[in-house]
């Protein structure tokens, strides 16, 4: 008798042991299916995954009983249900769209308020945080990383002539914009990139497209609008130190804060280089040992913004010295000559 409830309780366990076989589709709303969907199968303590294939298709070996199926996919919303499966089973999982929405961003580089998806031309924005994450310097080195933009950098330090040439067209054929005030020269048509500081920047704002009618001819290529930085936060001061290679040094000083309704930003800036580097010419078939010279420069802004919800008063002051090297002979090249700007922007709204 012994021996047969034991052969009994061995066929038993065996039968409810023994695998089955979970197939399924995954489809949409309108019953078309959905590849590549990460589906989990959890059973006890078994943990199982698999990709639908290009028809939706996924297959499981589970034992009977309860289990828990998963399923995500980008574009749809995450399915989670629990089944009571004893035999071989085939299912069809529908997921459902989902949306993703994104937050407006306002551009006010077409002179008037308008969301992105308002605009036919393809704009592009550049905000703080992206800012901050390119350890930048001046304008040039956030705008080398956007797209469709080539920088002209005529000399490589920190401190040279750097413009740019937007949708192909030259450098005085993009309008450059200071909160919506031009800052781009009334004789060439041409902004120093090197001369914006990156530290006083919040948003940048780049419309491809030809402005024209709004900004006259220098417009063809584009308007690149610069918004300067307007603080909230109650901070006290932040003080900035920096050195690179060449004798390059930077300081930066903020201080912002709060007073009633109003919010204040100030910033100071110093960028310094000596410009002064032994570098390798070629002469025939020999290299020679020559020195930079004159190619100091020692550049300053200041910046104020004070501002509420109906009010706003800006201003940014620049001034930048520097030197002008020789061209590059076999023999040592040397010069005096320097080059002094100052550009004062003051800018009042009220709405």
């Amino acid at each position: 008798m012994l021996r047969a409830i034991l052969i009994l309780t061995l066929l038993f366990s065996r039968i409810f042991a023994q695998e089955i076989i979970l197939k399924g589709y995954i489809i949409d709303e309108e019953h078309n299916p959905v590849k590549n969907s990460l589906i989990e199968l959890i059973q006890n303590n078994s943990f199982k995954t698999t990709i639908s294939d290009s028809i939706g298709f996924f297959s499981f070996k589970i034992n009977p009983g309860e289990v828990k199926i998963i399923t995500k996919h980008l574009g749809y919303n995450q399915f989670e249900k629990t089944f009571k499966i004893l035999s071989d089973t085939l299912l069809f999982i529908q997921l459902s769209s989902r949306v993703i929405k994104f937050n407006e961003v306002t551009v006010t580089a077409t002179r008037y308020q308008a969301n992105t998806a308002e605009i036919s031309s393809f704009v592009e924005i550049v905000n703080i945080e992206t800012i901050k994450k390119t350890s930048s310097i001046s304008l040039t080195d956030i705008l080398k990383n956007t797209t469709s933009i080539y920088v002209r950098d005529y000399g490589g330090t920190p401190a040279v002539l750097k413009t740019i040439s937007l949708r192909g067209t030259g450098s005085e054929h993009t309008v450059f914009l200071l909160n919506g005030m031009r800052i781009s020269s009334y004789q060439n048509g041409i902004f120093d990139l090197s001369l914006m500081p990156s530290h006083v920047i919040e948003r940048i704002e780049i419309i491809h497209s030809n402005l024209s009618s709004l900004y006259g001819a220098d417009a063809v290529g584009g308007v690149v609008n610069i918004i300067t930085r307007r603080e909230n936060e109650n901070k006290i001061a932040e003080i900035n130190f920096a050195f690179d290679s060449f004798g390059l040094k930077k300081l930066n000083t903020n201080v912002s804060g709060t007073l009633k309704t109003l919010s204040y930003f100030s910033s100071f800036s110093r960028t310094y280089g000596p410009g002064s580097f032994k570098y390798k010419y070629k002469l025939a078939d020999k290299y020679l040992i020559l020195k930079r010279k004159n190619a100091h420069f020692n550049i300053s802004d200041l910046y104020l913004n004070i501002s509420n919800d109906n009010f706003m008063f800006s201003t940014f002051y620049i001034r930048s010295n520097r030197g002008i090297p020789a061209q590059v002979t076999k023999y040592d090249p040397s010069s005096t000559a320097t080059q002094l700007d100052e550009d004062f922007n003051l800018l009042i709204s009220t709405s």
